[in-house]
This record gives C-alpha cells, sequence and structure tokens, in this order.
C-alpha cells in the first residue's frame, strides 16, 4: 500500500507502516503509540491532498533523474527526529506519483559502440572547427577545472574526470573529482540561461552498487543522487520546470529480520539463522555475497562488505517489479497509475511541446520562439525516446 505525504507545496512517498522506518529513525516514539496521532496525521495527509493542483501549463524546463536501480518502492529514511513514518530520502518532489511496468527479464546487452565509446565520441570530429565556434566551449578534466568554470560566458562543457566510470561516492577524491551535486549544479547554472529552456539527464551510480552487492556503497550514491535532486529543485522554478525521478528497473535488494527501529540499517538483524549465524537486515535474492570466509560471517562494517545472497552468482541481477515514477511541475499529473517505459518520454515530450506535440494548440507560440534554435533536434522525441532505450539497453 503506498502513501503519499504532502507539507506545504512538496510531497513524498513512504510505504504504508511496514516498520521500515528503522533506516536511521529513532526508537518508537510514545506519542507514535496514541490512536489520535494517526488519525490526525491522516487527516492533515487529506486535507493536503485536496489542496493538489495541477499545473496545465507547458514545461520550459524538463530535468530527468534516473535513480539507476533504485526506485521499486521508494527511498526511505529518518524523519529526522519527527514522527510518523519515514519519508523517502529528500527527494521533495513528486507531487504526483506513479508506476513504471516491468516485463523485461534483463536490461543488459551489447553495446553498438562496443568498449571504445569514449574514444569514438572524442574522435568523431574529423575536420577543424574555425576558432569562432570555439568561443564559449571548455573541456575539464578535475574538480578544480570544473569549479573554475564561468557559467556566464561558458555555453557548452564536456567533463571527463575518469578514464572510464567515476568512482564511487565513498571512494572519491573529493579533490579531484567532483560529485554528482557539483556536477548537477554546474550544469543547471550553465544551462538555464538559455531563454528557451533545457533538458537536463542526470544518472548514478547506485546500479554498479547493487550490482556489486555492496548495499553501503548503493546506498550511499543513493543519499548522493537525493541531494542532487534537492540542489537542482533549489537551482529551478517549479512553475516551469518538469522534474522526472524514476528508475529503468529494480534490484534483488531487501529488506529483512524484523529488524527494530533505531537499528544500522547495514548492520545485523536481531535474531539468528538456523546456522546460529549472524545475518543482515540488508540482503540480496542473488549476487557474489554469498560466500563464507573461514565458515564464519565477514566482519559486515567493512566498506567492501557485500551483502548476504541466496543464490551464487558473480554479479547481482536487475529484479522485475515495477518502480516508481515521481513528478513535479507542469504537466507532472499526467505520471498516474501504470505505465510503459516509453510514455515517460512521450509525457516530457508533449510537457515540453517537442514533436510530434509541438502542433497542440497551446504549443504553436512556445514552437515558434523555439524554431529559430539550432540546438534543437529536427525530432526531439526521437532523441528523448533513443536515450530511455539507450539506457535500457547499452548496459
Amino acid at each position: 500500500m503506498a502513501t503519499v505525504l504532502r507539507s506545504g507545496i512538496w510531497m513524498w512517498l513512504s510505504i504504508a507502516r511496514l516498520d521500515l522506518t528503522y533506516f536511521f529513525c529513532p526508537v518508537l516514539l510514545e506519542q507514535e503509540k496514541d490512536p489520535k496521532y494517526w488519525n490526525s496525521k491522516a487527516k492533515q495527509t487529506l486535507e493536503s491532498a485536496l489542496k493538489l493542483t495541477p499545473m496545465n501549463h507547458r514545461a520550459k524546463n524538463i530535468i530527468f533523474f534516473l535513480g539507476d536501480g533504485e526506485f521499486r518502492h521508494g527511498y526511505f529514511r529518518s524523519g529526522m527526529g519527527k514522527l510518523g513514518p519515514s519519508r523517502c530520502f529528500g527527494l521533495q518532489l513528486p507531487q504526483f506519483l506513479t508506476a513504471d511496468r516491468m516485463f523485461r527479464p534483463r536490461s543488459e546487452g551489447a553495446e553498438p559502440s562496443g568498449r571504445s565509446h569514449l574514444r569514438r565520441i572524442l574522435g568523431c570530429l574529423s575536420y577543424p572547427l574555425p576558432p569562432p565556434r570555439f568561443q564559449g566551449v571548455h573541456y575539464v578534466w578535475n574538480k578544480t577545472a570544473l569549479d573554475a568554470v564561468n557559467e556566464h560566458t561558458t555555453n557548452y562543457l564536456m567533463g571527463l574526470f575518469e578514464p572510464k566510470d567515476m568512482n564511487y561516492e565513498l571512494e572519491r577524491n573529493n579533490k579531484t573529482d567532483p560529485s554528482i551535486v557539483e556536477m548537477t549544479e554546474k550544469a543547471i547554472r550553465i544551462l538555464r540561461k538559455n531563454p528557451k529552456g533545457f533538458f537536463l539527464f542526470v544518472e548514478d551510480k547506485i546500479d554498479h552498487g547493487h550490482h556489486s552487492s555492496k548495499a553501503r556503497h548503493a546506498l550511499t550514491e543513493a543519499v548522493m543522487m537525493d541531494r542532487a535532486i534537492e540542489r537542482a529543485v533549489e537551482l529551478t522554478d517549479a512553475s516551469e520546470t518538469l522534474t522526472v525521478v524514476t528508475a529503468d528497473h529494480s534490484h534483488v535488494f531487501t529488506f529483512g529480520g524484523s529488524t527494530p527501529r533505531g537499528n544500522n540499517i547495514l548492520g545485523l538483524a536481531p535474531k539468528m539463522a538456523m546456522d546460529n549465524r549472524s545475518y543482515t537486515s540488508i540482503l540480496y535474492g542473488n549476487g557474489p555475497g554469498y560466500a563464507l570466509k573461514d565458515g564464519t560471517r565477514q566482519n559486515v562494517n567493512k566498506m567492501d562488505y557485500r551483502q548476504q545472497a541466496a543464490v551464487p552468482l558473480a554479479s547481482e541481477t536487475h529484479g522485475g517489479e515495477d518502480v516508481a515514477i515521481m513528478a513535479q511541475g507542469p504537466m507532472a499529473h499526467l505520471f498516474h497509475g501504470i505505465q510503459e517505459q516509453n510514455y515517460i518520454a512521450h509525457v516530457m515530450a508533449y510537457a515540453g511541446c517537442i514533436e510530434p506535440y509541438h502542433r497542440e494548440p497551446e504549443c504553436c507560440s512556445t514552437w515558434k520562439s523555439r524554431s529559430g534554435s539550432s540546438g534543437l533536434s529536427q525530432n526531439p522525441l526521437l532523441s528523448l525516446v533513443a536515450l530511455w532505450l539507450g539506457l535500457l539497453f547499452l548496459r
């Protein structure tokens, strides 16, 4: 049972009283034992829901966050000392919530560009560009250079900070590599100068942590993604920016053990298994965390500790559950019910007056003002769909 809680103009997702609030929560407070507390809370939530007003105008900006592999049921964290169930991580944005239907058994696939895609990108220009084309164009390779970029004079920015994947946040050198929060902020500060609006796509490294069965890494990446979303919300106007947060799949990642509130989420469950050994609150259905070392459980406090798994695999797999889609801003109310993945691209295209919806009556003036921009694709919706399919198959 999913419940949406609203405070001010923001809303949060939680799962109704499944005792998952031990994510970093204090012990059960006495007030929660009184039925009057819950009845009052429900009434407040209902009153807030009745005040919701969809934004039916078109979006100037679109920001798409892909919390890769983490949005199966929603995020959970402490209520920051408040009563009641934990809210989802500080997403603070889903005025409207839906689910993304998942049927495909896996989303990994071969990369058409092979493993040399970076070289292909860097080598795609086979001819020299005239000097004027380089004005406002910058390339950076470390955090110092990124911080030094003047967003007021920069129109195009390319940052390549690692030879391959970015490091996990817990392993990141904060003097040389920027965080996902810092990269998101710099991108928005540059893009928002465009009076015609922008599209920004942001993805994290949650998926890698889960495949390795390293929940500490996966959850830390989720926290950083959460902070990037919060920063994006702070830097943009919700009345003109459609912000969408979702995932392209789930993982076989579970909470179990009837662990009490206040227990370390990365720690051990209070009960013992049938082999008289302890087990962790977080478990995986399969993955590399199945092995015992010298017949004993490993130290769960190690940074690279692999959570226990039921089936031995070299790499943990994706799950098959539907994933949540959370959105705020113009046309966010179009995300409702259970939808196919390609519906996400269509809603974003409709909200942004992008083909094939650019000739809708309310889009005429918007499209005319944008049509002179050389930066627009001849068929932007195809670009959005290609992006979405790429996220699913190029893993």
